[in-house]
């Protein structure tokens, strides 16, 4: 039987996603009504010490948040999941908290601990702690796997969340970073204009040998039916390039804008080359002579 305390309990839970310890539960309400609530189901432990109503528990915002109770108040959201809060990256399946070094926890396989001897600059999620945007760009990046790492470098910067410079100074502080070289590498990729991964592995190894010299990279074209901006354009033949990442069609609405951007380009009388990610990572020879087979066919 569900007694009307623990009914209450249940009902204030299922209108908050935040976790709640136990020693909270049992204050507002009671031990008796927390031990009701659980038996009957609508109520679960998320990590020892820490219970959500049932539907909201393997949300990460209430994971996260669970975490932080668990693991104290100096843990701190990082990597992919804070980069998700700042609104630069999707939502993962894992949590990343950063602990005092030295923290052991048997965690749940959504749940990661990475100890820090730091302080990280953070703000706040709710009641969760969240590691700034630099920070959460880099950490992200050190635990992505190689082919989506630097992603979160490039979108805190596009989305003015973070400076190249920041991502520098953040890297200079993690004495064991993963890719650091390869970091610093994009970072100066990215104040060089590059605005993706697909356009940096362009820029340094596809497109990288004296036939391209003339191309200029991320031109700026006015048509009639709007401005455009090029990833590279040869201004000879009235060539541009445009390298498409691996998401980029999946979505009909993008690849819709693609056609009527290439329309409105052709009507100034530019034609269009679009590689995919593939083309770029796997073909990069075949690209070569793509494009020089027809600058020579146009020129």
């Amino acid at each position: 039987m569900v007694t009307q305390e623990a009914r209450a309990l249940i009902h204030a839970l299922a209108h908050d996603v935040r976790a709640w310890s136990k020693a909270d539960l049992e204050r507002r309400w009671s031990a008796s009504a927390l031990r009701s609530a659980v038996r009957c189901g609508a109520v679960v432990r998320v990590v020892p010490g820490v219970y959500s109503a049932f539907e909201h528990s393997e949300s990460f915002a209430t994971r996260a948040h669970a975490a932080h109770l668990w693991c104290g108040k100096d843990s701190v959201l990082i990597g992919a999941g804070a980069a998700s809060v700042w609104e630069f990256g999707d939502v993962p399946a894992t949590v990343l908290l950063a602990v005092p070094q030295g923290m052991k926890r048997v965690c749940p396989e959504w749940l990661t601990l990475r100890g820090f001897s730091m302080p990280i600059p953070t703000g706040f999620w709710g009641a969760c702690p969240v590691a700034m945007p630099e920070w959460a760009a880099v950490t992200a990046y050190a635990s992505a796997p190689r082919h989506a790492r630097d992603g979160y470098l490039y979108r805190v910067v596009q989305a003015r969340k973070a400076m190249p410079s920041d991502l520098l100074a953040v890297a200079s502080q993690l004495p064991r970073l993963r890719g650091r070289r390869h970091l610093q590498q994009v970072v100066a990729a990215i104040n060089a204009g590059s605005e993706s991964h697909l356009e940096t592995t362009g820029l340094r190894r596809v497109f990288n040998t004296a036939d391209f010299d003339e191309f200029v990279r991320q031109h700026w074209v006015r048509t009639p039916g709007g401005n455009y901006r090029l990833d590279m354009f040869h201004p000879p033949s009235l060539t541009a390039v445009e390298l498409d990442g691996a998401g980029d069609h999946r979505k009909p609405e993008r690849r819709q804008y693609d056609v009527t951007r290439d329309v409105h380009v052709a009507s100034v009388g530019i034609l269009t080359l679009r590689f995919t990610a593939e083309d770029i990572e796997r073909r990069g020879t075949w690209c070569r002579h793509a494009v020089k087979a027809v600058i020579a066919s146009r020129s």
